[in-house]
């Protein structure tokens, strides 16, 4: 018995000094979310339900309702759940971070159908590839309502293991037609890539043509540490057409690690139309060499109608293409932040001042050979990005989609098993109800005071939810514990 008690104060000094720490994280997050509260109720839910203090692309409500801090971008980019789907994409698809479970994943290897997969998504999706080579022949997907989807490429061949520098090529069949076409016509539309090479797509829009349709209401494109190159399409390397017509209507258009290189037309060609709103953000791109046959644009983006871009390029190389290095025009706000940007053309751009942004050759170290990575030894672009929350090697982030240096860590995600690993609540601070996400196993769930006093609780179980009726304990810290399993958590109780 006192060993037994021994064993529990030395837990309950553990939690309470952490539980401290995220007291005075509750109190900075109480803090942001009653700033959001008023900016609701002065500007509308529509635009502060996509308000992103810290550009990351969660917005604050999502951030603050999952215990995420709003002025930190680096918690876009991590796992929470061990799922190897980043918070990033679990905000897009709809999913819950701290649920392994959560989004549905499909595994699929080199001899299955890719198209057919897409087809028939019925809920947003997790497509995980391995790393090497699948083949994919083009379908145009027409009057799909509300198709989200993840692409995931880097797995192993078990589908055990995911480095996030492992890429997967996608080898288009039809070289009559673009890589990926996809144009919904209603609805909410999710189409992200993560980890891919499209190379030598054709046709019109080249690796992909995108068409965000006149009913859609919302609609994210992201590009994730993928590379289109040496495309032979007659418009674009990839082409976005963002078309929606409804009021308020919403496009977040985010390339991200992804590099842009010798398309015979536009490296990237983004066109938004009617009514739409596009947030458009390059962070850690590089795009050059595009315009081979063309002397087209490495980056090219403009409104119709009444259409409005805000745009802004973070630790972004736009150099060496054979038109101009960004052609923009119409209702467009944009910022360059510490990048190296040459020629830039357009008309009725509001440009906002430069932040330590540079014109200087790149120094790749071997641009003739499409090695687009930096030369180390020459380049003043190394170390010399912003942190804009993605990981990198030595001092700081390189400008530019390669990252010079030696990895602090092995980036590799291992999953044994989507099952139940570790002890998980939310949401957490609480004011009323606590939920764990439990398997098929039996579980026993205590809850007790910081003095080790076991607190008499209502419980309820919906499929694999317990949850918690902790609203009658007075504000505090406590402490719960699975008996079966011995893990145990804190939480924060609040009004």
């Amino acid at each position: 018995m006192l060993k037994n008690l021994l064993i529990f104060s030395a837990l309950i000094t553990t939690v309470v000094s952490n539980a401290q720490v995220q007291t005075n994280k509750t109190k900075n997050l109480q803090n942001q979310a009653r700033s959001v509260s008023e900016n609701i109720s002065n500007t509308g839910m529509i635009q502060a339900g996509f308000q992103d203090t810290d550009d990351d692309g969660l917005p604050d409500f999502w951030e603050i309702q999952h215990n995420l801090d709003i002025n930190d971008p680096s918690d876009a980019y991590i796992d929470l759940d061990n799922d190897a789907v980043y918070n990033l994409f679990e905000f897009q698809l709809s999913s819950d971070p701290y649920d392994s479970l959560s989004p549905h994943i499909i595994q699929i290897d080199s001899t299955m159908s890719l198209q057919d997969t897409i087809e028939s998504l019925s809920q947003p999706t997790v497509i995980r590839l391995q790393y090497g080579e699948y083949s994919y022949v083009q379908e145009n997907l027409f009057n799909i309502d509300s198709l989200q989807f993840l692409i995931q490429g880097g797995w192993n061949e078990k589908f055990s293991k995911w480095h996030h520098d492992s890429l997967t090529k996608i080898n288009h069949l039809d070289t009559t037609k673009e890589g990926f076409y996809f144009n919904p016509s209603s609805g909410k539309g999710v189409w992200t890539f993560q980890n891919l090479i499209l190379d030598e797509s054709k046709n019109f829009g080249g690796s992909m043509f995108l068409i965000s349709d006149n009913n859609m209401d919302t609609c994210f494109i992201t590009l994730f540490n993928c590379r289109i190159t040496n495309s032979e399409g007659s418009f674009s390397g990839l082409l976005v057409d963002n078309w929606m017509k409804l009021p308020n209507s919403y496009s977040e258009n985010r390339f991200i690690n992804t590099l842009f290189a010798r398309s015979f037309d536009d490296g990237i060609h983004i066109q938004n139309t009617h009514e739409n709103e596009t947030k458009l953000r390059f962070i850690n791109c590089t795009s050059t060499q595009n315009g081979v046959n063309q002397s087209a644009d490495g980056i090219r983006y403009f409104t119709l109608d009444n259409a409005t871009v805000d745009a802004k390029f973070y630790n972004t190389i736009a150099w060496g293409n054979y038109g101009d290095d960004i052609n923009e025009g119409g209702t467009v706000t944009r910022q360059f932040i510490h990048s190296d940007i040459d020629a830039v053309s357009g008309f009725g751009t509001n440009v906002l001042p430069d932040v330590n942004t540079v014109n200087i050759y790149p120094e790749f170290i071997d641009s003739t050979n499409a090695n687009f990575h930096l030369d180390s030894a020459l380049s003043t672009l190394v170390d010399a990005g912003l942190d804009v929350g993605l990981p990198f090697n030595d001092l700081a982030i390189d400008i530019g989609c390669f990252e010079s240096g030696t990895p602090s860590a092995p980036p590799t995600t291992i999953l044994e098993s989507r099952s139940y690993s570790s002890l998980k609540i939310f949401p957490n601070p609480t004011t009323e109800k606590l939920h764990i996400p439990i398997d098929e196993k039996e579980h026993l769930f205590e809850i007790y005071s910081v003095t080790g006093e076991r607190l008499s609780t209502k419980t309820s179980q919906v499929d694999d939810l317990f949850i918690i009726d902790v609203g009658a304990l007075p504000n505090g810290i406590y402490v719960i514990q699975d008996l079966v399993f011995g893990k145990s958590e804190s939480f924060v109780k609040i009004d």
